[in-house]
């Protein structure tokens, strides 16, 4: 037999084999490429995951500490008994709790109650001059627990004046992030095993290694994607209580000063009403009345008065003061500069101190670095 068929034979039978070892080696160079580009993500992610686990912690250790330090974490009852209480020190109160509509202005404060209420704790004070009820309405409005002081009106029967505070709710969104996976790894063992001269095994090997560390960095880096969304969640949770806390104190400067210029000016009240964004004064005795209340309030406030005409002049008018913080919270760059001194009779801030001080107490409870 010629041995030239079987040396073409052999030759034919190594250039096929070539062939299915040069297919293996592309198949594992691609299958590298893409673990590779896995691998990389993993690892970055891996290497934030302490420093998100820090955020994290850091981010809700804040959030919680200053909402337990305006007691917005306390239940209900719980808070109901600590008005009922200061109530009942004063024989001339009459305390209940109820819930109102929770009001279509004042988004930003937050609802109290589902299904369109919210809890309202309302004071009932016999005493018939408006000037008398200021030390009452210190000290039942006091905060913590922050509260939405939501009405100051005379009682329907005329005899004393109602006070309701409504439940302040920060809006919350629920923190429960789902890890994200890194995408699976390819499979070698996938792609057939030929010999040949291509370089399979030295693949092998590096993909062997990419593996390994795969599995390394896949925990935390799965880690890292429930992190950084829950810090946020906390950051945003800690912003919203201190706007609402803000507002609050600026929404409650306004009706002091409004009722302590209604007392000053002698002038009839129909009722006070803050929904946290603008504060509704109604006055009786028309245009005459109102204009006698914002002669004695601070310039700033009586300059920002929208008036809402009577039909009569002997009718009951009724005019809006913006809440200056909810008026500063609008204009990106402005900051509400006003001092608010509290008027020598004593009606305060209700319960709360002007923005600036609070701000400087949440500062001290919090600590003085730079929020999160």
């Amino acid at each position: 037999m010629s041995r030239r068929p079987l040396l073409l034979g052999a030759l034919g039978l190594s250039l096929l084999v070539g062939c299915d070892d040069q297919s293996e080696c592309e198949a594992l160079e691609g299958m590298k490429t893409r673990l590779q580009k896995v691998v990389d993500t993993g690892l970055a992610r891996a290497r934030m995951s302490e420093g998100a686990d820090k955020q994290r912690a850091v981010a809700r250790e804040r959030a919680e500490k200053l909402m337990a330090s305006l007691e917005l974490d306390v239940a209900e009852d719980e808070l109901t008994e600590t008005f009922r209480t200061r109530a009942h020190t004063h024989p001339e109160i009459r305390f209940e709790r109820t819930t109102d509509l929770i009001p279509e202005a004042g988004i930003l404060m937050g609802a109290g109650a589902t299904g369109g209420r919210e809890t309202v704790w309302r004071f009932r004070i016999d005493l018939d001059h408006l000037a008398d009820i200021f030390p009452l309405l210190d000290e039942i409005a006091t905060s913590p627990p922050l509260t939405r002081l939501t009405r100051v009106a005379p009682q329907e029967d005329g005899d004393g004046w109602v006070v309701d505070l409504a439940r302040m709710v920060v809006p919350q969104l629920e923190i429960a992030s789902k890890p994200i996976p890194l995408p699976d790894p390819p499979d070698p063992s996938q792609v057939p095993d030929e010999p040949g001269f291509c370089g399979s095994g030295a693949l092998r090997r590096e993909i062997a290694k990419l593996l390994e560390t795969y599995e390394q960095v896949k925990g935390a880096a799965a880690e890292t994607t429930v992190a950084l969304p829950e810090a946020a969640s906390w950051k945003g949770l800690f912003s919203r209580t201190r706007e609402l806390a803000d507002l609050e104190v600026g929404a409650r400067v306004v009706v002091a000063d409004v009722l302590q210029a209604a007392s000053q000016a002698n002038v009839e009240l129909a009722g006070v009403a803050s929904d946290g964004e603008a504060i509704t004064v109604e006055a009786r005795g028309g245009k005459r009345a109102t204009l006698q209340i914002q002669r004695f309030m601070k310039p700033e406030f009586a300059g920002s008065v929208r008036d809402v005409p009577a039909p009569s002049e002997l009718m009951q008018n009724t005019f809006i003061v913006p809440n200056p913080v909810a008026v500063a919270m609008g204009s990106p760059g402005s900051q509400d500069e006003h001092e608010h001194d509290e008027h020598e009779e004593g009606v305060g801030g209700l319960g709360l101190p002007p923005p600036d001080q609070l701000r400087k107490m949440m500062m001290e409870k919090m600590g003085s670095g730079a929020s999160p």
